[in-house]
């Protein structure tokens, strides 16, 4: 998109975000989130907090295996 000259929106990033939980690709919705940050948009809280708990329960499970 940033290549086409559209700068996207939080409302942008909020659906990209959801719709890669929605297909369990946890990495790419943590590019997305720091893509977000990195333009200076505030995330909504709800989607980035289920986020951010599955990053910190799959780091915890990886270091109990």
């Amino acid at each position: 998109m940033m290549l086409d000259g559209v700068k996207p929106e939080r409302d942008t990033f909020h659906t990209l975000i959801v719709g890669t939980m929605k297909g369990s690709r946890l990495q790419d919705a943590l590019y997305f989130r720091d893509q977000m940050k990195e333009m200076g948009l505030q995330p909504d809280v709800r989607p980035l907090t289920y986020l951010n708990w599955l990053q910190l329960f799959f780091t915890f499970e990886r270091l109990s295996v």
